[in-house]
């Protein structure tokens, strides 16, 4: 179940058989070929220039924020530090926090929760209608509750995360109006401590939009720039995965042709950024902990990056786990102690 293991939720949360298929059209036909989406990121470039950041990312003091999913945990000691942002799952009807969940922001690890519906309900339209309001009240609260409890400068908050998938929840136009009276919803409540982190997949970023695409863009989704504080992505790196995936496919890709996109649309909006998911594929380990190694380098090369979360589980069409793969784990270990990752909320 969200909000207990992040194994429960594997069905929601793995890459679908159609993201891989599609990721590596990314790769290959329009990132790794220069073309129109490319966004290739150097040193130099605009994108590399740090810009006056918001003021939410202020409460991030010392870097970036290095975490991962809940199953990452278990491997604090081995990666030879604790995490500061563990990303947690939550549906419609279901209470924060949860026994585990406490204890982790007990030991001062921030969250980044998603909140979504069970099988497209509610919709879009009945949560802009205010038919969902005293859950959606009581659920903020106690996040903000357990920011104070936990003396925890802020704690973040995403409404449905990869919302271009959920058609059978409402247009982006809908899509947009129950984002916005959520946000008012706290606002009027004065929940000081939480953000609001808008997360699709890294192909919704993606301008010109390519013709195969068939979910609608980031801009399309676009809440407005005064209701949201974060904006975040979810890729992977998945050389070998099921589901057609052809020798090749992903020998192209690299941090700046998966994440580049959204750093460019970021900066258009003055917002920084979150990796709310990110994880490379296990079939090939040393494919893994080289792209490991290589987003190592791209973020801390990236000021407008404040936070990352790897993603370490495996699902029906991949695995990006860490656990079996000492390269990998070493990789992600090397990653952590790096200075420009030593980030934690205030």
């Amino acid at each position: 179940m969200p909000g207990q293991t992040v194994g429960a939720n594997m069905n929601a949360r793995c890459p679908k058989a159609w993201y891989v298929l599609a990721a590596a059209a990314v790769s290959l036909g329009l990132l790794a070929a220069g073309g129109p989406a490319a966004a290739t990121v150097t040193p130099g470039s605009p994108l590399h220039t740090a810009a006056t950041l918001p003021h939410q990312v202020r409460e991030i003091t010392g870097g970036v924020m290095f975490g991962g999913t809940v199953s990452l945990v278990k491997d604090e000691r081995r990666l030879g530090r604790k995490l500061a942002i563990v990303r947690g799952y939550y549906h419609f009807g279901e209470r924060f926090p949860t026994r585990r969940d406490g204890a982790l922001m007990a030991g001062h690890r921030t969250m980044l929760v998603s909140l979504d519906a069970w099988h497209d309900t509610p919709g879009y339209a009945a949560v802009a209608a205010g038919r969902d309001d005293r859950f959606i009240r009581s659920f903020l609260r106690s996040m903000n509750h357990a920011a104070i409890q936990h003396h925890l400068g802020v704690i973040y908050f995403s409404y449905e995360h990869e919302a271009e998938l959920n058609h059978g929840m409402g247009s982006p136009a809908q899509f947009r109006r129950a984002w916005q009276h959520i946000r008012h919803l706290a606002r009027r409540a004065h929940l000081s401590r939480l953000r609001f982190v808008f997360t699709l997949l890294h192909w919704a970023f993606l301008r010109p939009q390519p013709r195969w695409m068939r979910v609608p863009s980031a801009t399309a989704m676009w809440p407005g720039n005064r209701q949201v504080d974060i904006v975040a992505a979810d890729g992977y790196y998945s050389r070998g995965c099921k589901a057609g995936s052809a020798p090749g496919s992903y020998r192209q890709s690299t941090p700046s042709s998966v994440f580049g996109p959204v750093l460019n649309f970021a900066r258009l909006h003055q917002k920084p950024v979150f990796l709310a998911e990110w994880g490379a594929s296990a079939k090939h380990p040393r494919s893994q902990a080289n792209f490991i190694r290589e987003m190592a380098g791209f973020v801390s090369a990236h000021p407008q990056i404040r936070a990352v979360s790897y993603w370490d589980a495996a699902g029906s069409h991949c695995s990006y786990s860490v656990d079996h793969h000492p390269r990998a784990l070493a990789a992600l270990r090397m990653m952590g102690q790096r200075r420009a990752l030593q980030g934690r909320v205030r």
